[in-house]
């Protein structure tokens, strides 16, 4: 299990998506681990040697990509997950490496003596609704792909080549180094989400609704007129900005009090919060 759902590598992928702080940071690491890139030192080097690392170099896929386009791809991988593969394929005489890959860490698996590593990008798929949930038959996906561990003594097609971050007390998958701090990254994006909600909604503070009804409508009665009234006017936000309050009262003599509903001082909050973040 990667994750009590199987997802944690998606929830670290969102984490990159939606955080610019750990997103520069992160681009900024692999910048600087890149550097200029591979260079050759051709001190010593018979020509054809010299020749073939040049290819390898220029051309390291039947995809065109050169060795620095996929130590690019092998680096973000390395940042965002603790962990990165490579697919490794042989010439056909199975003397010489032939071409490398870089395989979507996010999308392998493995089983419990990591003897097979597993790769489909369908590990989760969306349903009829939209929402996505875990795929039963993920070896039936068009992508799904078998690999066997790098062994340069048992050289074959395919092979994947997997390096993890070490983590203690941990097999399988690795934790990425910045583990430690992942509430702080939920709660940039969290500061972005709330603001730009703020933001739709006019700064407008948040609402308490008074019906009396006499009656108080039954429990299923209240959300429909919640869902309609959030249709209408709670905007795409409203949950994550507070929108309104519904309250339900025989009459108005029975009815609430709200002194307040917003925080007066959230642009001081808002900034100890981003300080502290």
């Amino acid at each position: 299990f990667y994750g009590a759902k199987k997802d944690y590598p998606y929830y670290l992928l969102d984490l990159y998506k939606q955080s610019a702080k750990h997103a520069s940071i992160v681009n900024g690491k692999c910048k600087y681990i890149h550097g200029k890139g591979w260079q050759i030192n051709p001190k010593g080097l018979p020509a054809t040697d010299l020749a073939l690392k040049r290819a390898m170099l220029s051309k390291a896929n039947e995809d065109g990509e050169s060795l620095d386009d996929v130590f690019k791809k092998i680096c973000l991988d390395y940042l965002i997950f603790g962990g990165y593969a490579i697919e490794v394929i042989w010439e056909k005489g199975g003397k010489k490496i032939a071409e490398i890959r870089h395989v979507d860490f996010s999308n392998v698996r493995t089983n419990k003596d990591e003897s097979v590593y597993y790769y489909t990008s369908e590990w989760y798929k969306a349903n009829t609704n939209g929402r996505l949930i875990y795929n039963n038959d993920p070896d039936k996906s068009e992508d799904f792909t078998e690999y066997k561990p790098f062994d340069p003594e048992e050289k074959g097609d395919k092979q994947l080549f997997v390096y993890k971050r070490y983590s203690p007390n941990l097999k399988y998958y690795p934790l990425p180094d910045y583990e430690q701090i992942r509430g702080y990254i939920e709660i940039d994006i969290s500061i972005c989400t709330f603001w730009n909600g703020l933001l739709k909604r006019g700064f407008s503070a948040s609402h308490i609704i008074n019906f009396y009804t006499g009656q108080p409508p039954t429990v299923k009665q209240q959300e429909e007129i919640r869902d309609s009234i959030k249709a209408a006017y709670g905007g795409a936000f409203a949950d994550e900005t507070g929108g309104f309050v519904l309250n339900f009262a025989a009459d108005k003599e029975h009815g609430s009090e709200v002194v307040t509903l917003t925080p007066t001082d959230m642009d001081k909050q808002y900034d100890q919060l981003n300080k502290t973040t």
